[in-house]
């Protein structure tokens, strides 16, 4: 009785069926599979000039649809470094944002090692400022015929964004006191990199050639009585010169503390009486310590530093 509710199958049918789903199943099952995979590239060096970088900025993205793209999209990888310098990213910390951002729900290959992004920039050097700063002062023609002005302190270089650099000048100083500076604007296509960079250069003045009516004067002041010395120009003693004192003791004077190339401008009271070129004591403003210097203006001493 039980054979009769059996549906007969033969053996040459079960391996025709058999034969169907192994064909057809893995060809179904492909389409899907490649769908669900995404490919991220990244090179292991960008330049970027954007402010944030996201994934999408630096990658090269395959195998996603629309909502994949959108979600790795937003998704933030660093900020833009200085420019001329870079940010160093590896792959770890790249797969957990991405992972993160997913959640999970789709697979992704991420091809990529240890990744610079590099932010573009000129180096702008220290000759260079220092050489742009003397150029626009020597434009001035302020500089005496003959004289020569050399850098007291100096800035530092940087990088600055890549674009048409442009410099505005401005004069700090009244060339009387035989020190110059010069403050610069550094402008990238218009609009302000860096401020107030700072140059300041001493005179140094070409020394008189001799003449023979010099030598003539010499000679006959050697010669003359000392009684023509007067009140009105006393000689020259202790590093003090006979012109009119410009500073009396207890004038408040800047005071420029020079070493090599460093300079560094403090405050300071004045010890002693003198005139531009005089060697004055001034007591500092901010250590009380009683330092030596020449008087190169009305209110301006420069004391070199060991």
């Amino acid at each position: 009785m039980k054979d009769r509710f059996l549906f007969p199958i033969s053996s040459a049918s079960v391996s025709l069926i058999f034969l169907i789903f192994s064909l057809w199943i893995p060809l179904l099952s492909y389409p899907l599979a490649a769908q669900e995979t995404i490919t991220i590239t990244i090179p292991p060096e960008i330049e970027s000039g954007r402010d944030e970088v996201y994934l999408t900025d630096i990658a090269e993205i395959t195998g996603a649809d629309q909502e994949s793209k959108k979600i790795l999209s937003e998704i933030f990888i660093a900020r833009k470094p200085s420019p001329g310098q870079f940010v160093r990213l590896n792959p770890e910390t790249v797969k957990r944002k991405i992972n993160l951002a997913l959640k999970g729900k789709k697979n992704f290959n991420l091809n990529m090692s240890t990744t610079k992004i590099i932010s573009p920039g000129i180096k702008i050097s220290k000759e260079e400022l220092m050489d742009k700063a003397k150029e626009y002062l020597l434009s001035l023609n302020q500089i005496p015929e003959g004289g020569e002005v050399f850098p007291i302190s100096t800035p530092t270089g940087f990088y600055a964004p890549k674009g048409q650099l442009t410099y505005n000048f401005t004069p700090l100083t009244d060339p009387r006191q035989n020190v110059y500076r010069v403050q610069m604007d550094l402008l990238v296509d218009g609009q302000v990199c860096k401020r107030n960079i700072t140059v300041t250069f001493r005179l140094k003045k070409p020394k008189p050639a001799p003449t023979d009516e010099n030598t003539d004067k010499t000679a006959s002041g050697n010669n003359s009585d000392a009684s023509s010395n007067t009140d009105d120009n006393p000689p020259a003693k202790n590093g003090k010169s006979t012109a009119k004192p410009v500073i009396k003791s207890g004038d408040t004077l800047e005071v420029l503390l020079v070493r090599k190339n460093l300079t560094i401008t403090t405050s300071g009271i004045s010890r002693d009486k003198g005139a531009i070129g005089d060697t004055v004591r001034v007591k500092l403003a901010n250590t009380d310590k009683i330092v030596q210097g020449t008087l190169t203006g009305p209110r301006t001493v420069i004391v070199p530093m060991e």
